[in-house]
């Protein structure tokens, strides 16, 4: 980061040991498998504008 201001690197640094933001890492590494295999089958769903119900749909699934 030796193009990067100081303020942008401490900036960085302090996010990047958050306790919480390290939290948010760690459930992505432990669900990344089931992520991908969500966002494959998300992506295959045909959604032409004005035609989305069926995607939206299956987000709704996920988020619940």
């Amino acid at each position: 980061m030796e193009h990067f201001s100081p303020k942008i690197v401490e900036a960085v640094e302090t996010v990047k040991t958050s306790p919480s933001v390290q939290r948010a890492f760690d459930y992505v590494k432990d669900h990344l498998e089931e992520t991908i295999r969500d966002q494959k089958e998300l992506v295959l769903i045909e959604a032409p504008t004005g035609h989305e119900k069926a995607k939206a749909e299956r987000y709704l699934f996920y988020a619940s």
